[in-house]
């Protein structure tokens, strides 16, 4: 198992027609955001109710249908991705201000039709990211836990380690270990990795920062763990994603 997870973009697109969607089920897990009005999901899990700001997140290989009442709109996306509440969380995640996801989904419906990969993984990280953060906020979690994912999200991209996101959350790294292993299915460096894997995809399509810079930005010790890490977690080094990025014109001032 490696120690951070790729995502991969399958597809994405708007769904405005009345009435339900029979039975079905994905290679991947779909997300779907409820832009207006009222959305149900049905499966062996269980039923999800979204109402407009609700997040629905349907984890692969899973049956379900889609009812939907007159006038509602939905964004859906499905992907591969490697952590617990992408692959293995049947929920719904309520988005107080779901500005940031309802413009990402509507970037990767565009992409989608152009046919932009590479770029449409970039994004998709970024948008899995948030996703991400925002779950952390669930009331699921024992606040020692959200305090932890908290300190990590605002400074995964300096020198911090395990034992620095413990003692902020007020207990010892193993009890730490611990909550990461119950609730997400990861570890808390496999997490902190994460996060600055999926950084740093962002940033190598910006042209004007070099390889070195990017590993720095986003907090690896050094630029030659950095091009492992990445090679191994990828299979591709970050020069190589950065041709891709570039041969597909995608490029970003970030």
């Amino acid at each position: 198992m490696t120690d951070a997870f790729p995502a991969t973009f399958f597809y994405a697109d708007l769904h405005a027609k009345p009435g339900s969607v029979p039975f079905h089920q994905h290679d991947g897990c779909e997300i779907l955001l409820v832009l207006r009005g009222k959305c149900c999901v049905e499966s062996p899990l269980g039923t999800l109710e979204g109402n407009a700001g609700d997040l629905l997140v349907i984890p692969p290989g899973i049956r379900h249908n889609q009812l939907s009442e007159p006038g509602e709109r939905n964004f859906f996306c499905v992907f591969r991705a490697e952590t617990a509440l992408f692959r293995q969380e049947w929920r719904k995640i309520h988005l107080a201000a779901p500005g940031f996801v309802r413009r990402a989904l509507l970037e990767l419906q565009t992409m989608n039709l152009r046919n932009e990969r590479s770029g449409a993984d970039a994004l998709l990280c970024s948008l899995l990211q948030r996703i991400s953060a925002r779950n952390a906020e669930s009331p699921d979690f024992p606040p020692a836990l959200r305090s932890a994912l908290e300190y990590f999200q605002r400074h995964y991209t300096e020198n911090i380690s395990v034992e620095d996101a413990a003692k902020h959350a007020g207990i010892c790294p193993s009890f730490l270990r611990r909550l990461f292993q119950r609730y997400r299915g990861e570890s808390p460096r496999r997490h902190l990795l994460n996060l600055r894997l999926e950084r740093a995809k962002v940033l190598l399509c910006n042209p004007g920062l070099s390889i070195e810079e990017i590993a720095e930005l986003c907090g690896f010790e050094n630029s030659s763990y950095f091009i492992r890490f990445y090679r191994k977690c990828t299979g591709c080094t970050p020069g190589h994603a950065r041709i891709s990025a570039t041969s597909a014109g995608v490029t970003t001032g970030l």
